[in-house]
C-alpha cells in the first residue's frame, strides 16, 4: 500500500475491502450494494465525501441537431 503513490504518482484517495459476494449478488439481482455489509458502507461513504468536496458540475452545452454532423472548417 505504501508503494502505490510513488509508483503511480498520485496519493490514495480511498481503498475498499473486498465484498466479491456482495458485488456479485448485486449484479445478478440488478440491486444495489447492502449499505449494511463493509463494501457498501465504504463505497457509500466516498459518494458522500465527493458530494461535500462541492465540485461544482456545469451542464453540458446543448448542440442543435444538425451542430452535431457539421464539419469544421
Amino acid at each position: 500500500m505504501e508503494q502505490i503513490p510513488s509508483v503511480v504518482g498520485l496519493p490514495v484517495h480511498a481503498t475498499f475491502e473486498n465484498g466479491y459476494d456482495d458485488v456479485q449478488k448485486a449484479i445478478i439481482t440488478g440491486g444495489k450494494l447492502p449499505t449494511d455489509r463493509p463494501l457498501g458502507h465504504q463505497v457509500a461513504n466516498l459518494a458522500g465525501s465527493l458530494a461535500r468536496d462541492g465540485m461544482s458540475v456545469s451542464a453540458p452545452k446543448k448542440h442543435r441537431f444538425l451542430e452535431v454532423f457539421a464539419l469544421a472548417r
